[in-house]
């Protein structure tokens, strides 16, 4: 009986790797798909293990960002891997002013770029203002523009503003600015482009007269303008809006600005400021919260925030109501003082994780016909290991045996304590990955990773890793599909990372049995040596 395109379909559910891969010969839809569940198949139940391969210490700050590590505040890049799955250096920048801050862009479009300024690149921001865009593989400059012409203010940071398609620079006050004029006019400066290819949105400053003196920081993100007060309370505000209404001309780079003799994005003017706010903005939406930390999810819209005056909970308010959900207060356990966190998930599902210091819960949102929204558990993860109880036994004066009576250290000592460090998704294999730290003794810290179905919240496996410090301030891992990315900063400022890549255990076993025989055959012709 011939096999049909819809057994072909449906051959994943075995997970079994070998039909998987067959199945691409047939011309199926959504092969790179059925590639990445048969490398989770592999993961999960086959015969490997995540083998450490690579370390390199680093008396600065070490990034990384999917297969790519940066060292030297971004000078050096390491990418991809040789035979022996070891990272190699893809470039190392020549000598110039200090990278404050960079981003990895890559163009998610379907067809290839024609030009370099349509291809995969970092951007990057100097210490003397500039923003520079390297081809992501070779390090070969593409274009350098000249940002920021206010000896008052400095480049900072660039980030995301719409996940590929457009990015921000802010610029803040220079320390001495900052301590001279503490209640300066102008808090920061945002400077907004559009990518693939660069091009210039607009300039705008956050000015106390407009929103307000006891402002005291910004930011923009996702085409909203967050503004923070001392009083607790953020202030969202619409950047298309500000646009279309504030902005009094456009400006292209490399071509004069309008009613000007300047260059745009050239030295000495840089980039002008084109947009001028005459008045305050309409408010979106004004909440007051802990630690000014908020958040905007879920389906439908909601808001993600720590009430102004609580510290250990977390409230889930609608959008569009202002009204607290049911059961929608995210209460951290008694007896439990280190900070937890809640966020949306990262798989655009509108769920919440929410992440203590011992275990992770995932919270989904529901809401039947126009009601009132409420929240439900869905699963929860905890780190925490119990040893296996051992019967302690006493031998009496006349040489009975008994049972001797626990106590509360005998209690204590069967559970073993773990602290959770990062809750990471992994959306190519559909894996939510957990990395906390157990202390097994007063110097010694085991590092594990456990990775979890996303929909269940299933155990699939545990990856056993490395700490080399035993006090540290710092530690991340990620996961990213075959390789594992373990960075530590240690108490003393110094930065390890570590790479771990997915190998078969076979394979793993032979190069053992090889390095053994060469060891033995090296040992032999020695003793031959000696003998003549």
């Amino acid at each position: 009986m011939p096999r049909t395109l819809d057994y072909l379909t449906n051959i994943n559910a075995t997970g079994n790797v070998f039909f998987v891969l067959r199945s691409r010969e047939y011309a199926l839809h959504g092969h790179q798909h059925k590639n990445f569940g048969a490398l989770r198949t592999l993961i999960c139940r086959g015969n490997t293990t995540y083998k450490k391969v690579w370390e390199k210490k680093s008396g600065k700050h070490i990034s990384s960002e999917r297969k790519y590590l940066y060292f030297e505040n971004y000078a050096e890049c390491y990418g991809g891997s040789t035979k022996s799955l070891v990272p190699r250096l893809l470039y190392k920048l020549p000598p110039a002013p200090k990278i404050e801050d960079a981003l990895l862009c890559s163009n998610s479009g379907c067809l290839p770029p024609r030009t370099d300024a349509g291809k995969d690149s970092v951007m990057t921001i100097s210490k003397n203002q500039y923003l520079v865009q390297y081809h992501l593989r070779t390090g070969r400059e593409i274009q350098r523009i000249f940002v920021n012409s206010l000896t008052l203010f400095k480049l900072r940071d660039i980030s995301w503003n719409n996940s590929g398609r457009s990015i921000v620079l802010k610029a803040t006050p220079t320390n001495l600015h900052h301590e001279r004029t503490t209640r300066a006019r102008v808090t920061s400066l945002f400077i907004l482009f559009d990518v693939f290819p660069l091009e210039f949105v607009g300039q705008m400053e956050i000015d106390r007269t407009i929103f307000g003196f006891d402002q005291t920081a910004a930011m923009v993100t996702t085409d909203m303008l967050i503004v923070m007060y001392q009083s607790g309370y953020i202030k969202i505000y619409s950047i298309p809006y500000i646009i279309d209404k504030y902005r009094m001309y456009s400006a292209k780079l490399n071509e004069i600005v309008p009613n000007t003799q300047s260059v745009c994005g050239q030295c000495p003017d840089g980039i002008p400021i084109n947009i001028k706010l005459t008045e305050c903005p309409p408010v979106l939406l004004s909440v007051r919260a802990a630690d000014q930390d908020l958040q905007i999810g879920g389906f439908p819209w909601h808001y993600l925030m720590t009430p102004y005056g609580h510290f250990s909970e977390y409230s889930l308010y609608s959008v569009a109501t202002h009204k607290l959900a049911d059961n929608g207060t995210l209460v951290r356990p008694e007896g439990i003082y280190l900070p937890d966190h809640a966020i949306f998930h990262g798989d655009e599902s509108g769920r919440i994780i929410y992440a203590g210091s011992e275990e992770v819960s995932v919270f989904k949102i529901s809401s039947e016909d126009g009601s009132e929204s409420r929240i439900e558990m869905l699963f929860t993860i905890n780190v925490n290991t119990s040893i296996p109880d051992k019967k302690s036994v006493i031998i009496t004066s006349s040489g009975r045996t008994s049972d001797r009576q626990r106590t509360y250290d005998d209690e204590f000592s069967n559970f073993t304590q773990s602290e959770i460090h990062g809750v990471e998704y992994e959306d190519e294999l559909d894996i939510l990955s957990v990395a906390y730290v157990t202390e097994t003794s007063e110097d010694t810290h085991l590092s594990t990773l456990g990775l979890y179905d996303n929909l269940t919240g299933q155990k699939l496996r545990d990856v056993t890793l490395e700490m080399p410090y035993p006090e540290y301030n710092e530690h991340k891992v990620v996961l990213d599909l075959d390789t594992i990315t373990e960075t530590i900063k240690s108490v003393s400022g110094n930065f390890t990372c570590i790479i771990y890549k997915l190998v078969c255990l076979v394979q793993d076993e032979e190069e053992t049995v090889k390095r053994q025989r060469k060891s033995e055959t090296r040992k032999r012709s020695h003793r031959t040596r000696l003998t003549y």
